[in-house]
Parts: structure tokens; C-alpha cells; sequence
């Protein structure tokens, strides 16, 4: 930018998956628009669509981002499936309540087939597998799970987002519902 604020000649700023993601998380996702996340990132729109043709994408993308940083590297050792469970909803935990308004989107929408989904869903099914479950208790196993941590997240970015009275109930800490939930997983058929 100029003195006067307008805009430098030359080369727009280089753009990138994760420099679109940062800067769309910088948004609450009700009030995320591509034309906002273009001029937060200094872009044209035909720029921004350049990488993601619709704001439906570019939730998609921020999902992809979201579960490759969720990802532990590794399958469960000697078949700690509780532990990797854990550090699964714990990363996600702290991905999520980063990006207001998604933990919602994830929970009740079922149409996330990229890689990265398929990645995590294959990686949690065999986890469960290891600790014995067939392959459609540890389906049901790992949509419960997700869909428990998923919603206890976005409850707990609504209850931040609104100022609650004194006298208002708090949510147990996270810690507590993945106790309680590893406790009784896997359920038994």
C-alpha cells in the first residue's frame, strides 16, 4: 500500500493453502464471505477463486487443514487405541475452538469424503479394529465418538460466544467428557 492507502502496483501477494486457512479462521464462519476473505488477504476474488471455486470449497479445504493437523503421525502402539483416540480428540479440540462456528458445520454435515477425511476415518476404524471390534462396531464407534467430541466443541464455542449469567451452568472441562467417553467405548452390541 501506498501512503494514501491504495494499493501497490506490481505483483499481488503469493497466495497458498495454508495462507487462505489462516486467514478464513481469522472469521467466524457465519460471517465468513469470499469477498471478505480476499480483501483480509489482499487478493482479487478471481485470485481467491483461482484456489477455491466457492465458499462450500473453501470449507472443505479448512476441514482438510483441520484434520492433517488433527492426524497423529502414527497408528496406535500396542494397541493404545484409548491414547491415539485421545490425542486425535485432544489436537482436534485445539484446532476447532480456533475456528469458530466449524465444530458446528462438522457435526451435523456427512458430506466430507476428500482424502484427508477418508484418511482419518480409515486410520480410527483400524485403531478400533486393533482393540478387537468387527468393522461395523468400530464404524459405530468412531461416529459416536466424533460426533460426541464434535458437539461438546461447538457447545462450548457457544457458550463462550454468549455472555452467560452468574448463575448459569458451565460445561465440565473437555478432559472430562473424553474420560467418560473413552470409559465406554467400545459399546457393547
Amino acid at each position: 500500500m501506498d501512503p494514501v492507502g491504495r494499493p501497490s502496483r506490481g505483483r499481488p501477494p503469493r497466495l497458498s493453502r495454508e495462507r487462505i486457512v489462516a486467514a478464513a479462521l481469522e472469521f467466524d464462519l457465519e460471517s465468513l464471505t469470499m469477498r471478505g476473505l480476499a480483501e483480509r488477504l489482499g487478493v482479487t476474488h478471481s485470485t481467491l477463486y483461482g484456489w477455491v471455486s466457492s465458499r462450500e470449497e473453501l470449507l472443505d479445504l479448512i476441514s482438510a487443514v483441520t484434520v492433517d493437523k488433527t492426524l497423529p503421525e502414527g497408528d496406535p502402539v500396542d494397541g493404545d487405541w484409548r491414547g491415539w483416540l485421545t490425542t486425535v480428540a485432544v489436537r482436534m479440540h485445539a484446532e476447532l475452538m480456533s475456528a469458530p462456528g466449524h465444530a458446528s458445520r462438522l457435526a451435523v454435515t456427512q458430506a466430507h469424503r476428500d482424502a484427508a477425511h477418508d484418511r482419518l476415518h480409515s486410520r480410527a476404524i483400524t485403531a478400533l479394529a486393533g482393540a478387537g471390534l468387527t468393522p461395523e462396531q468400530a464404524h459405530q464407534t468412531w461416529y459416536i465418538f466424533g460426533v460426541t467430541v464434535l458437539g461438546w466443541i461447538a457447545a462450548e464455542q457457544g457458550q463462550a460466544r454468549y455472555v452467560q449469567p452468574a448463575s448459569a451452568t458451565r460445561l465440565p472441562a473437555f478432559e472430562l467428557l473424553l474420560d467418560v467417553l473413552l470409559r465406554g467405548l467400545p459399546p457393547q452390541p
